[in-house]
């Protein structure tokens, strides 16, 4: 939502769409999108298990582009991306296009680059999984959102200072969270650094900001976060991962994490992984 959010005045239309389609209540109502789709994605995985030969591998990052495409499809059309050829945009307003765009992008990216992380560090990922699989235990099926923790972004209608300086209403800032000043090793993969802190990235800390902050903050930051959440937590319960051998059978240390700059960073190399069912 880059186009939207950095040039476009926030009116009635803006804040009309934001109401209907990133609210608390409707990102919990869009629950069932999420549950659907993570369930093929799942089902697409173990067939291709079955239907290739013991050590197979799946492009996860063009089965996670297909999933985060059709949740955001369904939630703002009511139909799945994969439905309709490239005619789906022709009826869109300027609006959704960019919420659509934005969505599906820094979903997909966020989805790849944690996938990668984790298979980088197999003691992170193992500890990850042993979390996921013992809050949910057997019932699956009842595994549910962040959203339902009431997670709610935080907004405001003043601007915030940063740094002791006022900000004008149209001014765009760029911050960098990797300095050493803001985070303790900042380039290393320790998702635990945030467990016993008070730094949250909801715009009230400025040393970690990825949604933006105050007004021109990301809107989507619930949406957002609770599909990524749930589909990252499906991938670990159901599938134990590794590397594979068509790969040269690199080590998780060695996977290439080369980077390809546009409206997000995404990842230059597809992810090819191994995945094993797991039974609970």
């Amino acid at each position: 939502m880059w186009h939207f959010l950095l040039t476009a005045s926030i009116g009635d239309k803006f804040e009309s769409c934001v109401l209907e389609l990133l609210s608390l209540k409707r990102v919990q109502q869009f629950q069932f999108v999420r549950e659907e789709e993570a369930a093929v994605l799942v089902d697409r995985i173990r067939k291709a298990c079955l239907i290739k030969s013991k050590d197979c591998f799946v492009n996860l990052s063009e089965m996670l582009t297909a999933t985060s495409n059709n949740i955001v499809c369904r939630s703002v059309l009511g139909q799945s991306f994969e439905e309709k050829d490239g005619q789906i945009f022709g009826g869109l307003t300027r609006t959704v296009m960019d919420m659509f765009v934005g969505g599906t992008d820094t979903t997909l990216t966020a989805l790849e680059w944690t996938m990668a992380e984790l298979l980088r560090n197999p003691r992170v990922m193992e500890k990850a999984q042993e979390e996921v699989r013992a809050v949910v235990g057997k019932k699956a099926k009842e595994m549910k959102d962040a959203g339902d923790e009431g997670r709610q972004r935080e907004t405001s209608s003043e601007i915030p200072s940063l740094g002791g300086y006022h900000q004008s209403s149209d001014a765009a800032t760029v911050t960098t969270p990797t300095h050493p000043s803001s985070l303790d090793q900042p380039e290393d993969f320790i998702p635990e650094r945030f467990q016993n802190s008070t730094l949250d990235f909801k715009g009230l800390d400025f040393e970690f900001i990825p949604f933006g902050f105050g007004r021109r903050g990301c809107p989507g930051l619930t949406f957002g976060i609770t599909s990524t959440e749930y589909l990252i937590a499906n991938l670990l319960y159901w599938f134990e991962w590794k590397l594979s051998t068509e790969d040269g059978g690199i080590l998780p240390e060695e996977l290439d994490m080369s980077e390809v700059y546009g409206l997000t960073v995404y990842k230059k190399v597809h992810l090819r992984l191994v995945p094993i069912p797991y039974f609970p």
